[in-house]
């Protein structure tokens, strides 16, 4: 995954207001987590197809889903630590008008993540780690 690359998905996760089927799916191809993504909506259910011999996944909810992010950076980034999560909101009357997530590895640089819900600054914060890991490397290859 290059840089370039990784900093589309961070400006489509930054312009994000809310859940986003279209990138999750997009950003869980590009981490290499799904082959491919495709999804029919029959009775208001979700189904996983099977297509031309490639099986297509429905995508976890990594926009909407804080088990399903943090799941995502445990599996993209091993041995990194979430090391702070703070809900932002506006001085008296309190009103939440986001949140800050900081990602830091063992004994190397620490990334903050803000957005309006916890799921988008979850997401912002892991690709802004592998953004640096990239920077470094040019590029950066996902298991």
């Amino acid at each position: 995954m290059t840089t370039a690359e990784i900093e589309s998905l961070l400006a489509r996760v930054r312009r994000a207001t809310g859940p986003d089927r279209e990138l999750d799916a997009d950003v869980l191809v590009a981490l290499e987590c799904i082959e491919e993504a495709a999804w029919d909506i029959i009775v208001g259910k979700d189904v996983i197809n099977k297509l031309a011999g490639r099986t297509y996944s429905h995508p976890a909810p990594v926009t909407a889903s804080i088990d399903a992010t943090v799941a995502l950076i445990e599996r993209v980034l091993p041995g990194w630590a979430i090391a702070h999560i703070g809900e932002d909101y506006t001085s008296p009357p309190k009103h939440t008008i986001g949140w800050t997530v900081e990602l830091e590895e063992a004994d190397g640089p620490t990334f903050q993540g803000q957005a309006s819900t916890l799921p988008l600054a979850l997401l912002e914060v892991l690709l802004l780690a592998l953004l640096h890991q990239a920077s470094d490397k040019g590029m950066i290859d996902v298991e």
